[in-house]
């Protein structure tokens, strides 16, 4: 940590706990955000004598809880966000920033908002599959919405989707060939959270059911698994400003990152 005073000392401050947010040793205590393997991280810093940092891609999302979380677990992840905001908040009044590469999708949710499909994480864990998984599902429901539209026949609309189903999806496999040799099934590639009950682990994602996959998919990612999350965040700054939308309201969530966490280059 830093010492000394002044708006260096300050600074560095607030960069150390940033730093020391991102620790792998705590991650793996308490998982807290969507990232890579951190055994990389681990080796490169032993050689510097440093503790490790958890690998992410720049933009750090929370990591959804499962519904039977422990209730311990659950307020311990909620304390961490509030102190999160709190800390955001602060450094934000006086001036600072904490280096800390918060999602914008996090932050629109923390202040009210909801995210589509398209906000699904990019992460290395995931290795971006839902994100292509959420594509492809749009392009099957507006089949959907054609053919119940009368724009398709049935024979079209079948043709249409077989075709999507046979292009290449990843590497030389076509989609189909790809659900089949992964084993995909109705359930969090993370956390391995079934969806739709416990048969959900043994029901097989295909074609025809990928939209509803991918729903599932989105509505535990991008809404009922992090909102305790984004409520703590926010909670965490109205402990600082008493009118939390004071702060987040006027802003997009692009420019609250830079507000709260800077930016990623240097001019």
């Amino acid at each position: 940590m830093s010492s000394g005073f002044g708006t260096g000392a300050t600074q560095n401050f607030y960069s150390s706990v940033a730093h020391a947010l991102l620790d792998a040793t705590a991650h793996r205590a308490l998982p807290v955000w969507l990232c890579d393997d951190a055994v990389g991280a681990t080796e490169c810093a032993s050689e510097r004598n440093e503790s490790a940092c958890i690998k992410h891609t720049g933009e750090l999302f929370p990591r959804p809880l499962p519904p039977d979380t422990a209730p311990a677990t659950v307020a311990a992840i909620e304390e961490h966000f509030r102190f999160l905001g709190r800390l955001m908040a602060t450094a934000c009044r006086d001036g600072f920033i904490v280096p800390l590469p918060l999602s914008p999708d996090f932050l629109h949710l923390a202040r009210g908002g909801s995210l589509s499909w398209a906000a699904l994480p990019r992460a290395g864990a995931t290795g971006d599959v839902a994100s292509e998984y959420a594509a492809v599902a749009g392009r099957l429901m507006a089949l959907d919405t054609a053919l119940a539209a009368g724009r398709l026949s049935v024979v079209e609309h079948q043709r249409l989707v077989e075709e999507i189903a046979d292009k290449p999806f990843r590497s030389r496999l076509s989609l189909r060939e790809y659900l089949q040799a992964t084993s995909c099934k109705f359930e969090c590639p993370i956390t391995g959270v079934p969806f739709g009950g416990a048969d959900g682990s043994q029901r097989d994602v295909t074609v025809a059911n990928l939209p509803e996959f991918v729903s599932k998919l989105a509505q535990y990612w991008l809404a009922d698994g992090i909102a305790v999350q984004a409520d703590g965040f926010r909670c965490g700054v109205q402990d600082v400003c008493t009118r939390a939308d004071a702060l987040l309201a006027p802003f997009a969530p692009a420019e609250l990152r830079t507000l709260f966490c800077g930016t990623r280059s240097i001019e």
